[in-house]
């Protein structure tokens, strides 16, 4: 973590690996929607579901590891200061009426078709936690400004 020289630069890394974190769900939960549809995909589902779960893994283990670096070195609680229970009110609000929607169309398109539930569920997991992940970077970011990491 010798590249962290400031609060704000722990910040703005921990900004960086939950975008990272939920592009990687998306590319996940994608590649294994493709897998269960099969067919030319296939190929394609394997190598995005590989790939998106290897980022995710290491994305969210250097998230947790910055996150206690930050806490141990900067004093700054990124997860349990105001600004975070604004972030988490924001995501919520953001990533509701993606769920609702997820939840519509899901239900509806695998009772009227014969496409299978799990299907729809991993397009929708990828939906939903890939929303909230980028929320929450955006919300942070527009809610924490530069000088109060500090």
């Amino acid at each position: 973590m010798s590249g962290q020289k400031s609060p704000e630069d722990s910040v703005q890394t921990i900004r960086l690996m939950t975008r990272l974190n939920g592009i990687a769900v998306i590319a996940w939960q994608g590649g294994e929607a493709l897998t269960l549809i099969g067919g030319a995909g296939l190929g394609a589902g394997y190598l995005a579901s590989g790939i998106g779960f290897g980022v995710w893994l290491v994305t969210l283990i250097l998230w947790v590891w910055i996150v206690i670096f930050a806490r141990q070195r900067w004093k700054l609680d990124v997860l349990g200061d105001a600004t975070a229970r604004q972030v988490f009110i924001r995501t919520g609000r953001t990533t509701l009426p993606v769920l609702v929607v997820c939840i519509v169309i899901g239900g509806s398109v695998t009772m009227l078709t014969a496409v299978s539930g799990e299907i729809i569920l991993r397009i929708s997991i990828a939906a939903i936690a890939g929303t909230a992940l980028l929320s929450a970077a955006a919300s942070d970011r527009a809610l924490r400004p530069a000088t109060a990491a500090q």
